[in-house]
């Protein structure tokens, strides 16, 4: 099997460009791509390479370096992870949030909606039963809060009971009935428990641009 067949389809034809223009500018190529091997694995690495010349300026080989960086990769990964997601439900964070509506805000995502949820009582809970139960609320709020979800939605956590969504090519008649679903959830989840320091209950608003 030959080392191009394993690279990963989608840097194939980037790559085969990027060593054209090598061997035409006389340069050298530092790229980084994922490899599937013969064993099945998914693997990062880096390659750096630059072509070999005659004395008539003729290509007369490719030569580089290909090094396995899954490792470093991984951790470039978990650290990308934790700067963009909420520690404790797992969604995406403030800082997120914000790069995410100012590259929404564009004429290919309108009509753009921004919904706002805060978790009503909050503050009570976590003064009478202490805060690993007004915890356990935030996490089940933000499954019922990501059931109702599309795929190009999204949600982060934007402050202690506070949370915000970005809908994306959504009007205000669509975001009226994601806010139906996610009111009705939240009764039905109220149902099932036995406690009710552990209901549910999310005050919603939305604007449309």
């Amino acid at each position: 099997i030959c080392f191009n067949a394993l690279i990963n389809p989608e840097y194939r034809d980037y790559l085969w460009n990027k060593w054209q223009d090598v061997v035409r500018d006389r340069s050298k190529l530092r790229e980084e791509y994922e490899i599937t091997t013969a064993f099945g694995e998914v693997k990062w690495v880096f390659e750096q390479g630059q072509a070999v010349y005659d004395e008539n300026g003729e290509v007369i080989a490719l030569e580089g370096l290909i090094i396995d960086i899954t490792d470093k990769k991984r951790k470039e990964q978990e650290v990308e992870y934790l700067n963009n997601h909420d520690f404790l439900t797992g969604l995406y964070n403030r800082k997120f949030f914000e790069q995410q509506k100012e590259r929404m805000d564009a004429a290919a995502h309108l009509p753009l909606t921004v919904l706002l949820g805060d978790i009503n009582g909050l503050k009570l809970v976590n003064d009478a039963f202490g805060h690993s139960t007004g915890d356990r609320l935030i996490v089940q709020a933000a499954r019922i809060l990501k059931s109702c979800m599309r795929r190009n939605d999204i949600l982060a956590r934007y402050g202690g009971d506070e949370f915000s969504i970005i809908l994306p090519n959504t009007n205000s008649d669509t975001a009226y009935e994601i806010s139906k679903k996610i009111r009705k959830l939240c009764e039905e989840y109220n149902k099932t428990i036995n406690y009710e320091s552990s209901n549910i209950s999310i005050s919603l608003g939305y604007a449309t641009k």
